[in-house]
């Protein structure tokens, strides 16, 4: 909601909407309220309509990835930051740089991200990875401006949707191991089930109370680690005296 100021007497913002997120939708018509008047379900973070998974979601795959806490935020508000700094729109450059990318112009992302190392970099690359599953098949010109937000629904393609997750968690647990950032907390086979629900969840609170959800999991599985003493590693001897047997 940056740059939108609400005017709460008369419970309406006093700049308009941008852009019109489903234009077969009547109330989408009316610029100066908020996620069609409903912010208990939905939410709005980019200030345009439509479910935050570059952030939330990011955050919490990071974690369970092996990145800290703070780091995994980082990650997920550098992510989300994109539809900020990076705006998509109509005829938007901007659109085929991050929003609506080729597998040509996601691997000049990376590129970036690996010769600088930064978060920020880390988070654009993911955010154009992401969209390129909820956005496959559109035009970077004119994007899904006919679907509205559906596309972007991830309830919508809970399917495609948990492949997104999946690849966002790769990404994020290789990157960890390589750059000795962590280690993999947690395997995905322990939060799939969960990271399921999120993305199939039509509310605000249902995603909110299954992002908790996971974040227990996470915690239970580090707490199980800690436990776990480390395995000796044999005496030099006894490797060559195991090796006669080969």
């Amino acid at each position: 909601m940056i740059n939108r100021f609400h005017f709460s007497f008369v419970k309406y913002f006093l700049k308009s909407e941008d852009l019109i997120p489903d234009i077969t939708n009547p109330q989408n018509w009316n610029a100066y309220t908020y996620v069609k008047g409903n912010p208990v379900n939905f939410n709005d973070p980019s200030g345009h309509y439509g479910e935050d998974v570059h952030l939330d979601l990011t955050e919490v795959l990071a974690e369970a990835a092996g990145f800290s806490e703070t780091d995994a935020r980082v990650i997920g508000v550098m992510d989300q930051g994109v539809d900020e700094k990076f705006p998509a729109g109509l005829w938007s450059d901007n659109n085929a740089l991050y929003h609506f990318t080729t597998e040509e112009r996601r691997d000049e992302l990376w590129n970036q991200f690996e010769e600088s190392g930064s978060l920020e970099d880390l988070g654009t690359y993911l955010h154009a990875e992401q969209d390129s599953f909820s956005h496959a098949g559109y035009n970077a010109g004119i994007g899904h401006l006919f679907d509205g937000k559906s596309p972007d629904n991830t309830a919508k393609a809970s399917d495609r949707a948990l492949i997104m997750a999946w690849k966002t968690f790769s990404v994020l647990s290789q990157t960890a191991k390589v750059k000795r950032i962590g280690v993999e907390k947690i395997a995905w086979e322990k939060i799939e089930k969960n990271v399921l629900r999120y993305v199939q969840a039509k509310s605000k609170k249902d995603k909110v109370k299954i992002l908790s959800e996971i974040k227990r999991i996470i915690k239970q599985e580090e707490q199980k680690r800690k436990k776990t003493p480390p395995q000796k590693i044999p005496h030099k001897s006894k490797i060559m005296e195991m090796e006669q047997y080969v």
